[in-house]
């Protein structure tokens, strides 16, 4: 055997001729640039080059960052100004909204001063009125006049039952009689017995009229603020009727409303004061009226209290009472 274990298997291919034909393995390439020759005088005014490195340039992520710092600063600098017109706006909008409540103000007390200006005039009427009627004294037969002045004080809180009156019309009149016939007897005495109120005929109708008022409105309080003449037979007094709506008010006058809950929290415990006329027709052959002619303003009060025209409609909508204050 030519094989021995001192001896590797493939020794005849480890010959001289092979092993002389084996090439000395070079440098890579990129480690010749270190080995230039460091004196050579144009290799010192070269710039080195190195193939395995590139130009340093921005990479993506850090123009993006940069990009990101840039718009954030711009975003800042944005929502700075946007605050900034946000708070103006928000001073505009609060002067703005102060001027208006100051202007309400303002319109709400020119308006109670317009209304307590008006209430004082009337009040000047008024005490005018009875200042005359007692400088002018009492007559002894029944006049237009005194029997108009005379009927405001009888019937000044409705219809009531025990009043007392001054024995000045006809001699039919006692004044010692019960109380409860009082306001009839002045109706029947000044009065003709066909005289025409409104929708109601007759000294009774009349009577009806002032109780159910009265039961509507107990505390009804009706003054007169002027008497003037239009025309002969003529007369016109003007009125300021104040009550309370109660809950039985409502419930005679407005029962529709019980479907209404808001509208009728709205109108009760409210008081009104509704100004109105009451024209007096005088019968000069007789003595005695023959026509009352009554109306209010109930609509303007009621306004005032709901608010709008689609409100007020649904109140008088099958209401007891009609907005010239007439019983239907």
């Amino acid at each position: 055997m030519t094989h021995s274990t001192l001896s590797p298997p493939n020794i005849n291919r480890l010959g001289d001729s092979v092993i002389g034909g084996v090439v000395q393995r070079t440098r890579p390439v990129y480690n010749r640039t270190f080995a230039m020759d460091k004196t050579s005088p144009d290799r010192q005014n070269q710039t080195i080059s190195m193939p395995c490195f590139k130009a340093l340039t921005r990479t993506p992520i850090v123009s993006s960052r940069i990009s990101q710092e840039s718009t954030s600063t711009m975003d800042l600098k944005s929502i700075s100004e946007l605050l900034a017109e946000a708070k103006i706006e928000l001073r505009r909008q609060q002067r703005r909204v102060n001027t208006a409540r100051y202007r309400k103000r303002q319109t709400v007390k020119a308006i109670k001063l317009e209304e307590d200006i008006r209430s004082l005039h009337e009040g000047v009427d008024e005490l005018e009125l009875q200042r005359r009627l007692i400088a002018a004294g009492v007559p002894l037969t029944n006049t237009l006049w005194n029997v108009a002045a005379e009927y405001f004080r009888l019937f000044r809180n409705g219809y009531m039952p025990a009043v007392s009156v001054s024995n000045k019309f006809t001699n039919n009149y006692n004044g010692d009689k019960n109380g409860s016939y009082v306001q009839q007897d002045f109706l029947r005495d000044t009065t003709s017995p066909n005289i025409v109120c409104g929708g109601v005929v007759g000294v009774e109708a009349l009577l009806e009229h002032w109780r159910a008022t009265s039961s509507y409105f107990p505390d009804i309080e009706v003054g007169l603020v002027r008497l003037e003449q239009k025309y002969r037979g003529m007369l016109l007094a003007t009125t300021r009727t104040k009550f309370t709506i109660t809950e039985h008010s409502l419930r005679r006058c407005f029962p529709h409303l019980i479907n209404y809950r808001d509208m009728w929290t709205k109108l009760l415990n409210q008081q009104l004061v509704i100004r109105g006329e009451v024209c007096f027709k005088w019968e000069a052959d007789n003595h005695c009226v023959i026509e009352l002619l009554q109306r209010g303003d109930l609509l303007t009060p009621v306004l005032k209290l709901v608010g709008s025209l689609e409100d007020v409609a649904l109140v008088f909508d099958k209401a007891g009472i009609s907005p010239e204050c007439q019983l239907q």
